[in-house]
């Protein structure tokens, strides 16, 4: 019955999502959903701004972080970690922070596309926490942020599909590791209807199993 279904998705499937979301997390999985589904043909827009599914005929949006127009319906896919982190080479200029007050002291690289404030989340001992940032770079796009944060700019707080290869060589350390960061929700968005196509809910269905690791 799965194969059945899967040989009746055709059509063109429109899907927005960040820009770097898309080159390093969902490029590398969208082959094989593909290769499941011959007869469908993928648009996919990578844009660091938030697409309007209406006005730009979108048939889902992966979105990151907190979602605010209540007319869309929303399915939570998975929670990203996020990692305080800088170079070896900056901690070693600088100094490394032990508790997040020290970050007031540090230049704190900011991420503009989840929060115009800069302002950074953590949790200790079971409570939320936030604490007020500044830094000399602000920008929408992620790796942008990883590249100067690599090259001793500062420290950023970033994702963990934006940073994980870094960390893993190197580049990058994880810093403050005892005061957990907030995880970002990842998102798949829809319009709300009352018939939702076959083509959307399996490419829905599809991401929710490729992300249910990072639950």
């Amino acid at each position: 019955r799965i194969q059945q279904g899967r040989e009746i998705i055709k059509g063109t499937l429109r899907v927005a999502a960040p820009l770097s979301f898309g080159i390093h997390s969902l490029s590398p999985v969208l082959p094989d959903f593909m290769a499941q589904h011959p007869e469908l043909h993928v648009q996919l827009q990578l844009d660091d701004r938030r697409t309007d599914l209406v006005a730009e005929s979108i048939d889902v949006a992966i979105r990151i972080g907190t979602l605010k127009d209540s007319t869309l319906i929303a399915t939570k896919i998975a929670s990203i970690p996020r990692f305080f982190c800088a170079s070896p080479e900056y901690l070693a200029k600088y100094g490394e922070p032990k508790t997040p007050v020290n970050l007031a002291n540090h230049n704190c690289l900011h991420y503009s596309l989840i929060s115009t404030k800069e302002e950074w989340g953590f949790s200790k001992d079971s409570t939320t926490h936030n604490i007020e940032v500044d830094g000399s770079l602000s920008t929408n796009n992620g790796d942008v942020l990883k590249d100067a944060t690599i090259g001793g700019v500062g420290i950023a707080f970033l994702p963990d599909f934006i940073v994980a290869d870094a960390l893993a060589d190197g580049r990058l350390k994880a810093i403050l590791c005892e005061f957990v960061p907030e995880p970002m929700g990842l998102y798949a968005v829809k319009l709300s209807r009352k018939f939702t196509p076959a083509k959307v809910n399996t490419f829905i269905e599809y991401l929710k199993e490729i992300y249910a690791g990072i639950q």
